[in-house]
């Protein structure tokens, strides 16, 4: 059997790193900027910089085919269908406006370990929500991959565990609902990025979703205040630089070419990596104490990718 490239396994990883980062910085951000304004700012402006990516992409594609008229030939190239883009903007909404808002509005009331810990449920969910449409067959081996890679979670953030409190309910509670409205974009979406290029459909669905939230902010204008907090606070600048770039616009980008090559449920699965990586960058960066906790959590978050992944190269293979 012949595993998946080791190019794919180096993007998703770094991607994770990415992503795992990102619960820091947004946390932060969120102490001066509201979620629905956060939201907006980092999928709208991600979107404009994945269509001019797009847009670089298919005017390559028709230099080397050696067409007349390439530039308009690539502008044309970047318009969807209308059964596709009524498909972009339901699994933008779905995902970028709704889903991402509940978890950043969680984020803001809860702690940034209980939402890490919640958020590891996607792949569970995924894999729950590929079922229910008969996408996939209940597998014992899949199972128990996702049931390693959980309690390795669990083990890495006893703790945390340990301190939820009431007072984080609602927090939770959304963070949880966003991550079941990606598990459904996450299964949905392999069906529109089957007839859609990876790297335009996303730029459809960042800029459409961000566009459903415009109502929330002209509600609420008022909150537009930050602008002027970010411009006199560098740290605060920075954070959201990464938040809108690094955590979104970098990793998607990066990402665009893998989503066709696996399946969703097993790319869902390296989320599990993100608490891994963030208790790699804790000890790192801010000397937090190494524990041998984490050893036998990555062993048991490994053990669970090997499993699912020994599974996905067989239905690969087949």
């Amino acid at each position: 059997m012949q595993g998946l490239d080791i190019k794919i396994y180096l993007v998703l990883f770094f991607v994770q790193v990415l992503f795992g980062m990102n619960f820091v910085t947004s946390k932060y951000v969120l102490s001066e900027m509201p979620a629905w304004d956060l939201a907006f700012v980092r999928f709208f402006v991600s979107g404009l910089g994945l269509f001019a990516l797009a847009f670089v992409v298919q005017l390559k594609e028709q230099r080397q085919r050696e067409e007349q008229n390439r530039f308009l030939q690539a502008g044309k190239s970047l318009v969807l269908a209308p059964r596709d883009l009524l498909s972009a903007l339901v699994l933008g909404l779905l995902s970028f406006a709704l889903s991402q808002t509940l978890f950043l509005q969680g984020l803001a009331l809860s702690s940034a370990a209980n939402a890490a810990i919640l958020m590891t449920t996607i792949p569970l969910l995924t894999y729950l929500v590929a079922l229910t449409r008969g996408l996939r067959q209940l597998e014992r081996q899949s199972l128990a991959g996702f049931f390693l890679a959980f309690l390795g979670v669990l083990a890495l953030q006893q703790d945390s565990v340990r301190a939820f409190e009431w007072g984080a309910f609602w927090g939770d509670g959304l963070v949880l609902l966003g991550a079941l409205g990606t598990a459904i974009f996450i299964s949905y979406s392999k069906d529109f990025f089957s007839r859609v290029p990876t790297l335009l459909g996303t730029a459809y669905l960042f800029t459409l979703g961000s566009l459903g939230l415009i109502p929330a902010l002209l509600w609420r204008v008022e909150s537009l205040r930050w602008g002027t907090v970010f411009l006199s606070d560098f740290s605060l600048s920075a954070a959201l630089v990464f938040t809108v770039f690094g955590a979104t616009l970098l990793p998607y980008g990066l990402s665009h070419w893998v989503v066709k090559k696996i399946s969703a449920e097993y790319m869902a699965l390296f989320i599990f990596i993100q608490p891994l990586v963030a208790s790699l960058l804790g000890w790192f960066f801010l000397e937090e104490t190494l524990k041998l906790k984490l050893l036998f959590s990555a062993v048991l978050v490994g053990l669970g990718l090997w499993l699912v992944g020994l599974k996905e190269g067989r239905n690969r293979k087949t």
